[in-house]
């Protein structure tokens, strides 16, 4: 029974592990390096990138957040919803975010939602952050 009972473990796991892989994010011409560099848009760096990144949105869903991090960056502010799911911020414009990244701002915002096995389920660019939604 104990044998029986790994094996049942043992899948679960391999399953899991397969329902949380993701593909590595490539957006061609998009410069991680001047995004991550430009935390919170308050060097107006990032801002040159909106256009790529809202053209590559559907590229971005089905990424896991391990991947984002890698490729675009550590997020500007999270929200946690109570599903287990969360909402990570990235801004791309000097706004109030600057002074204190939680100031209400009307700033050119990408809000990524996170299912709760923590792959992308939404991409909205919008002005504000995730309070704005």
């Amino acid at each position: 029974m104990s044998i029986l009972k790994y094996l049942i473990s043992f899948s679960a796991l391999i399953l899991l592990q397969a329902c949380s892989y993701s593909k590595p994010l490539e957006i061609d011409g998009f410069d991680s390096e001047l995004f991550k560099g430009d935390r919170g848009g308050c060097e107006g760096k990032r801002i040159q990138q909106l256009a790529l990144l809202k053209q590559n949105k559907d590229r971005i869903l089905t990424i896991s957040e391990n991947e984002i991090v890698k490729t675009i960056g550590r997020y500007d502010y999270q929200l946690l919803d109570k599903k287990s799911e969360k909402y990570v911020v990235y801004f791309f414009e000097r706004g109030p975010q600057c002074q204190n990244i939680r100031n209400t701002t009307t700033s050119e915002a990408m809000i990524l939602h996170f299912n709760s096995i923590g792959l992308v389920k939404e991409v909205v660019f919008q002005k504000g952050g995730a309070d704005s939604m």
